[in-house]
């Protein structure tokens, strides 16, 4: 029987292993990266990473989550000096578009149908929760001075269809990046009351 570790223990532990996996999903495609390495970068055997994951495809869905998360506290710090919830929104709007395109794990998440896992083997539960993460983010961006003209679940899935548009830019090979102006414009008409 393995080691059994301290909750602190496991926690730092599984962070590393999140780390590691952001690390190797971003160098390398999605199939390509292996448990053993993953695991042996952490200093621990496979078998101990099967105690905080119980697939490659549970490890991707964290790296996911946790990558979403540091990405959407960095940009709430770089749009906070923005006065206005529409200025905030359009700010975030453009500078996750244009993350979307040139960073490395997101290049790798879209090479890899990386959208597809995620729809795939998260749980609905896990699915709900994500989502009630992006409709606190959206408030957190406009703030209570911005009215929506749609409920924030409806605000939420226009906000995800835009980037899921700008992911699959390299799939349906029109140059998206050159309209990005455009569609946010059009996706904050439909959901602002203000614009």
């Amino acid at each position: 029987m393995g080691k059994a570790f301290e909750e602190a223990e496991r926690e730092k532990l599984r962070g590393a292993l999140i780390e590691a996996g952001i690390r190797f999903f971003s160098e390398m495609p999605y199939e390509r990266v292996k448990i053993e390495a993953i695991a042996k970068a952490v200093g621990i055997g496979k078998g101990t990473f099967y105690r905080f994951f119980d697939t490659k495809e549970a490890l991707f869905v964290a790296c996911t989550m946790a990558y979403e998360e540091v990405m959407q506290a960095q940009i709430l710090k770089e749009i906070a000096a923005i006065e206005d919830g529409v200025g905030r929104l359009r700010k975030c709007l453009s500078d996750m578009l244009m993350i979307i395109r040139e960073d490395d794990f997101i290049r790798q998440l879209i090479a890899a149908k990386g959208i597809d896992i995620l729809s795939n083997t998260r749980t609905e539960d896990e699915k709900s929760a994500m989502f009630e993460v992006d409709v606190a983010f959206l408030w957190a961006i406009i703030g209570e001075d911005v009215k929506l003209r749609v409920s924030p679940e409806i605000a939420v899935e226009l906000l995800r269809s835009l980037f899921y548009l700008a992911v699959l830019n390299p799939v349906i090979e029109i140059d998206v990046a050159r309209y990005y102006d455009h569609l946010i414009h059009a996706v904050l008409v439909e959901i602002l009351e203000a614009l």
